[in-house]
């Protein structure tokens, strides 16, 4: 007995300072830091080339935030039993001038404080053991230019920190885009030249071409047209394609319905691209559309873009009807 109690004493006596200082907050899913969605940083456009490299892209502070996890909103509460010493952190590693990484090449962001200060900053003016996160304030941020751009991307997820002395510790406050964020440098435009698009799939074809589900007629070539300008010079888009059953819009596999107008059963259609069968999504041109796919990328100075596609008849069904067997689909084209 007496063995067992002085292990356990032990034990205890082992513990990390850290395990025991842990810092507290009042959240609705658990976690022991508060998740901070922060609106107003919405990028217009931009000319990479009337940009210096370190130069401001852009700037804002939020114009709202809402602590999404806090079970009171208003007033997200925290407890630091060992004391708390604010360290404002960006994500990921600064390099020089304090410039963070975004993930969009030669696209990088500052954070400054109230005071424009630039992240990471660590507040040594005072101790913190209790108290509640100031829910009207948000960090300012800078896009800033660190190399030649030649395309733009997307920021989403987090960008700034607040964690307890150093940038080891706890995480107490993380600040998040409220919705993914655009940066678009002025780069090609493009339209489409194929708005319509008939591909005769043959006049007749005999039902003896397939010997059971999943076997195919051989394909048919048709395209994709795109007419581009514009764009400052180095830069790029990257054109993606979504395609749409609109005969079931809500269709999100690979084969094509056939329409109304059909009286054929057993057989659907695919659509190919570089031998890859395609999948169809919503008629929507959302970065994170269901089956969007990349097309290919078009370059300033460049006329255009031909997007080669296949057609063909699979077999859906063990017992094919023949008779027409027609279907329609339709594309939305999206530039990121």
């Amino acid at each position: 007995m007496t063995l067992i109690k002085f292990s356990l004493i032990l034990l205890a006596s082992t513990l990390p300072l850290s395990a025991l200082a842990k810092c507290t907050a009042v959240t609705t899913d658990g976690r022991d830091y508060y998740i901070v969605k922060v609106r107003g940083f919405e990028p217009p456009p931009f000319s990479p080339g009337d940009i210096p490299i370190g130069g401001v892209i852009y700037e804002a502070t939020a114009n709202g935030l809402v602590f999404t996890n806090a079970v009171y909103p208003w007033s997200p509460a925290y407890n630091c039993p060992e004391g708390l010493t604010i360290y404002k952190n960006g994500v990921g590693t600064p390099g020089s001038n304090n410039v963070f990484p975004t993930g969009i090449p030669n696209v990088g962001i500052r954070i400054l404080d109230y005071s424009k200060q630039s992240y990471p900053i660590r507040d040594t003016s005072w101790v913190y053991y209790d108290g509640y996160w100031n829910t009207n304030y948000a960090p300012t941020i800078q896009l800033i230019k660190t190399g030649n751009i030649t395309e733009g991307g997307v920021l989403s997820g987090a960008y700034a920190r607040y964690q307890n002395n150093s940038a080891a510790g706890q995480i107490l406050v993380e600040y998040q885009y409220s919705k993914p964020v655009l940066v678009t440098p002025k780069v090609p435009t493009c339209t489409v030249t194929t708005p319509r698009i008939p591909v005769q799939m043959g006049s007749t074809l005999a039902t003896t071409t397939f010997k059971g589900v999943g076997t195919t007629a051989p394909p048919l070539n048709f395209s994709i047209g795109l007419s581009c300008s514009g764009g400052d010079t180095g830069t790029s888009v990257n054109a993606y394609v979504t395609l749409t059953d609109a005969t079931k819009p809500g269709n999100r596999s690979t084969t094509l319905s056939l329409s109304s107008d059909s009286d054929a059963a057993g057989v659907g259609i695919q659509i190919l691209k570089d031998d890859v069968v395609l999948g169809y999504g919503p008629d929507s041109s959302a970065l994170d559309n269901p089956n969007r796919w990349l097309a290919g990328r078009v370059r300033q100075g460049e006329a255009g873009m031909t997007i080669p596609l296949q057609a063909r008849y699979v077999q859906t069904e063990q017992r094919i009807k023949a008779g027409i067997a027609n279907a329609y689909a339709s594309f939305t084209m999206s530039y990121q």
